[in-house]
């Protein structure tokens, strides 16, 4: 696996003391499934089959948590560097309309608990 540039929460590069942090390992496939769960289909210009489907599927009402549920997951297990899907836990917010993801996946450096996903 290469290097990549890290990323905060906000999807904003890190930039420390002028140079950009890379990230590798098991942090760069924690990094790499959290931009893969945010990527929306139709997005990307250079290929519009990119990402995941939520406007034309994953946002409709009403909502179908066990499709919304199958996809996330499968971007996941779909990672490079992700071995093994551990645990998949999926709650929705009707008032506010949120999503929240969290996963424990194995990967091929380690076990990597808890990663907490807002959609």
């Amino acid at each position: 696996m290469s290097l990549s540039f890290a990323v905060d929460s906000n999807n904003e590069l890190i930039i420390d003391n002028g140079e950009f942090v890379l990230v590798q390992d098991g942090a760069q496939v924690v990094q790499n499934v959290r931009q893969r769960m945010l990527s929306y289909m139709d997005d990307f210009f250079l290929d519009r089959t990119h990402g995941l489907p939520y406007f034309q599927t994953i946002f409709k009402k009403p909502v179908n948590l066990n499709l919304t549920e199958s996809l996330l997951k499968a971007q996941v297990i779909e990672t490079e560097g992700v071995e093994q899907l551990r645990s998949f836990q999926l709650q929705f917010d009707k008032v506010s309309r949120k999503l929240l993801v969290s996963v424990t996946f194995k990967t091929e450096f380690d076990t990597v608990e808890g990663v907490t996903i807002n959609v």
